[in-house]
């Protein structure tokens, strides 16, 4: 099935008005042409126009074009329209393309590979006597297998997967589970990688140590967190310079010092909040001026922030636990997610 991909000559057309932008798509005739536009700009309406202009030159046929959308619905549209603009045409080679709507390749990309592997599948040595199954059927069949599978590991009383859905389901109903397993699965689906290099990713995520990608998500987030307060905290300190309060220099200087203690060790960080922070308070006094009342009020609402952000993700259960416990979730998660791709 041979498609030619052919230059564009001037043909006659429906007089429309298209923007700059379009007009340069509809002239553009040599290499190829990437279009990107949002929803609503007239993107169907141009693609319809240079379909008819190509043929309309007589240079090239309509079954000669390959136009692949991704909904049967698309298809459908484009089929319709463009139906709708050879009809009211006068031009003679345009209305001699009307009998080939039909059967021309304005299809969504399943369909049109269907049709290759059934013309051409025997060089592959491809039966064309398949079908392909409807989402009912396809449906069907992931969810016998998923039942099969649940049905295999509970006969025989698999202490892994009891482990993983008390882990992560609570021992919930076993639907619940097989609707996560299958998002799961359709995610990895989706991906371009193959599932191998997620399930590598597993050793990196979970390691106990400083390379642990999960806590490097963390420690980042907590550097960050840092660095902003840390900021705020040096805006102050300048505006203070010129008042000299003893109390705030005091109180910023003391809170500097103490968030300086964080740095790239993971492990050292943890220490660290469980721990905790004690920042001096400022008290306001309405009385004072009100220049020094703003100073104490920004470190106020920047202690607040830093403080609330880091309770956020490290929270009272998580600081209650020691090294050595945060090691054994971590080596048991990685077991339960492991046990997820087998």
């Amino acid at each position: 099935m041979n498609k030619e991909i052919l230059k564009e000559e001037k043909a006659p057309s429906v007089e429309k008005k298209f923007t700059d932008a379009q007009n340069r798509v509809l002239k553009h005739s040599a290499g190829n042409l990437l279009v990107s536009a949002s929803a609503g700009s007239g993107k169907t309406s141009v693609l319809i126009e240079k379909i008819v202009r190509l043929i309309g030159s007589g240079s090239v046929k309509l079954k000669n074009l390959l136009v692949v959308t991704f909904t049967n619905s698309a298809s459908a549209e484009i089929k319709q329209r463009l139906y709708s603009s050879l009809a009211k045409s006068e031009n003679k080679n345009l209305l001699e393309q009307i009998d080939d709507l039909s059967v021309s390749d304005i299809v969504t990309f399943d369909s049109f590979c269907i049709k290759v592997v059934k013309e051409f599948g025997y060089a592959v040595g491809q039966h064309n006597n398949f079908s392909v199954a409807d989402e009912t059927l396809s449906g069907f069949l992931k969810n016998q297998a998923l039942n099969n599978v649940f049905a295999n590991h509970n006969k025989n009383t698999d202490g892994k997967f009891i482990n993983f859905v008390s882990n992560f389901f609570g021992g919930r109903e076993d639907d619940t589970v097989k609707s996560s397993i299958s998002q799961l699965y359709n995610f990895l689906k989706s991906k371009s990688e193959d599932n191998g290099s997620y399930r590598d990713l597993l050793e990196e995520m979970y390691s106990v140590d400083n390379h642990n990608r999960a806590l490097k998500y963390f420690n980042d987030y907590l550097l960050s967190l840092k660095n902003n307060f840390v900021k705020v905290l040096d805006e102050l300190e300048i505006s203070n310079s010129v008042f000299c309060d003893p109390k705030v220099t005091e109180a910023l200087s003391q809170a500097k010092n103490q968030v300086s203690v964080i740095n790239d060790d993971v492990l050292n960080n943890i220490k660290i909040l469980r721990t905790g922070f004690e920042f001096a308070s400022l008290r306001r006094n309405g009385k004072e001026d009100v220049s020094i009342y703003d100073i104490k009020t920004k470190y106020a609402e920047a202690k607040k922030e830093f403080t609330e952000s880091i309770n956020k993700i490290f929270t009272k259960e998580i600081k209650s636990l020691t090294s050595e416990q945060m090691k054994s979730d971590l080596q048991k998660t990685k077991t339960d997610l492991e046990y997820i791709f087998d």
